[in-house]
């Protein structure tokens, strides 16, 4: 109220108070609130609630809004969720690719190793090698 900030309330703050609390009265009387009546930052927050553009939130525009930042919260987590599912999903699909591309991997070899030796898969076999010198 005391706007100079010098601990005295002149005429002019006195009778900016009384408006300020007539517009709140009637405001109350409507079941609304007068946004005029709020400091600008918290007005332009406000403003997001005023569905008809009165310049006044009623009661059942801020019962909305409520029900709306609920369904909104709600929808989050539903999407967190669904995300969380499908990360899971996602590893395990890469985990199988790997799984199945070492097994390709194994299959597809044509030697084996016996201790020292390395032999032709499924038989006794000792693989020869040629020499590059000859």
């Amino acid at each position: 109220v005391d706007e100079t900030g010098d601990g005295v309330i002149e005429p002019n703050e006195l009778v900016k108070m009384i408006r300020l609390n007539k517009r709140l009265q009637e405001g109350a009387k409507q079941n609304a609130l007068d946004l005029s009546c709020l400091p600008p930052d918290v007005r332009d927050a406000c403003k997001a609630f005023d569905a008809d553009g009165s310049g006044n939130v009623q009661v059942s525009e801020l019962a909305t809004a409520a029900k709306l930042y609920q369904a909104s919260k709600e929808k989050g987590r539903r999407l967190m969720k669904l995300v969380s599912a499908l990360s899971l999903i996602l590893i395990l699909l890469l985990l199988g690719i790997a799984g199945m591309t070492y097994a390709v991997i194994m299959l597809s070899k044509e030697t084996e190793y016996s201790g020292d030796t390395m032999k032709v898969k499924g038989t006794d076999d000792v693989v020869r090698v040629g020499s590059a010198d000859t």
